[in-house]
């Protein structure tokens, strides 16, 4: 492992965290308008489809941020999203208005 494999991963992570983002803001818009007729079930997909790598990629941070004292930069915003995505899943019934605890 070395300064490029962290950086790349620093990349893929930055990607999530863009897209956990756009599924935030997504499930706030659909959530909260009594209008919208989504049911919290797709949005709780888009979650449990980005949650998918989660695991394995913190993995990945866990060892670099050994090998490197400076750290993994924007590791620590990512694992906030996974958590709030976890929160999400465990509270999704009865969610409509009540998603301002998702931070984009």
């Amino acid at each position: 492992m070395n300064v490029i494999a962290c950086r790349r991963l620093e990349e893929k992570f930055q990607f999530g965290i863009g897209l956990f983002r756009a599924i935030t803001a997504i499930a706030d818009r659909r959530l909260n308008d009594p209008e919208c007729a989504e049911e919290p079930s797709e949005i709780e997909n888009y979650f449990k489809w980005w949650l998918k790598p989660c695991d394995r990629i913190t993995a990945r941070i866990v060892e670099f941020e050994k090998l490197f004292k400076e750290g993994v930069e924007g590791a620590d915003d990512f694992r906030r999203c996974c958590e709030q995505a976890k929160v999400f899943l465990q509270s999704t019934p009865g969610m409509r208005g009540q998603t301002e605890f998702l931070v984009n």
